[in-house]
């Protein structure tokens, strides 16, 4: 069946769930945008000026960092595909940020993004 991996589902690997503020770094800037799901094996992004389709970047969520390639960009969204797995720790590292910040303040949602990405205020 067209777009079916074998045991019934498209994805092999297990997700986290953003949403998450992450930064990404190519070879002209770095941009804060936000995760919208990870594998171990890559990450679908949200945000302003994505990179485009094969470029390549860096991104960091927390003290993770991965490198890859934009697989695919569609208006505000991309894909990446990792050069290397980030392995299930990876995935769990992301899980766990994700949960520390639920039940959290707007407030304090905006001051751990501007930490994240370096903001001084």
């Amino acid at each position: 069946m067209f777009g079916k991996r074998m045991g019934g589902g498209r994805r092999g690997a297990g997700r986290a769930y953003g949403p998450l503020t992450v930064v990404i770094t190519t070879v002209s800037k770095s941009i804060a945008v936000e995760l919208v799901d990870m594998s171990s094996t890559g990450v679908r992004l949200c945000g302003n000026y994505l990179p485009e389709k094969d470029e390549e970047l860096m991104i960091s969520i927390g003290t993770l960092k991965a490198f890859g390639t934009v697989a695919w960009s569609k208006g505000d969204q991309c894909g990446v595909s990792f050069d290397l797995s980030v392995g299930e720790a990876g995935v769990d590292a992301v899980r766990e940020a994700v949960s520390e910040r639920r039940g959290i303040s707007l407030e304090m949602k905006s001051a751990l993004d501007a930490w994240t990405v370096g903001s001084v205020w």
